[in-house]
């Protein structure tokens, strides 16, 4: 099997999409709320277009991104430091509680976020009857876009 990806299709609005509208046809219950957990302004605007039945819920403001050239050892060990970052941590503490609590999710397992986020969900919900947890094709909660597992080598 080829485990390569193609970004445009997988990190696309209209893939993750197609994803929950699966989800809602396969699930006996009547779903109807998307948490957003990003800061992608392109993401977030394609989601302000759905209309069919969707209410998407999402942290707000931006979280601010340090870019790969202004990161150094310091850099990376200050925003436990710094008080005006404090809110962003918070913002990721948010998201991953909620996540865990999430019935389903779908996401990339390229992202440290989503990968912690799907750990704390299959232990949060222990009586699932998951078999294979990431699988793209049987009725589970936890979804990849792109791969099934995540090995950082």
């Amino acid at each position: 099997r080829d485990f390569a990806r193609n970004a445009h299709t997988t990190r696309n609005f209209s893939h993750y999409m197609d994803i929950a509208e699966t989800i809602r046809k396969r699930s006996h219950e009547k779903i109807s709320t998307i948490y957003l957990a990003t800061d992608n302004e392109e993401m977030i605007a394609a989601s302000r277009k759905v209309n069919n039945g969707w209410k998407f819920v999402l942290l707000n403001g931006p979280v601010p991104r340090i870019s790969l050239q202004e990161r150094t050892e310091d850099v990376e060990l200050e925003w436990f430091v710094d008080r005006a970052n404090q809110r962003d941590v918070g913002g990721i503490v948010a998201d991953l509680e909620l996540l865990r609590r999430a019935d389903y999710l779908v996401g990339s397992f390229q992202s440290n976020v989503y990968r912690m986020a799907a750990e704390l969900n299959s232990a949060y919900h222990p009586d699932r009857d998951d078999d294979d947890v990431v699988t793209k094709t049987n009725n589970n909660h936890i979804y990849a876009v792109d791969i099934e597992w995540y090995e950082d080598p």
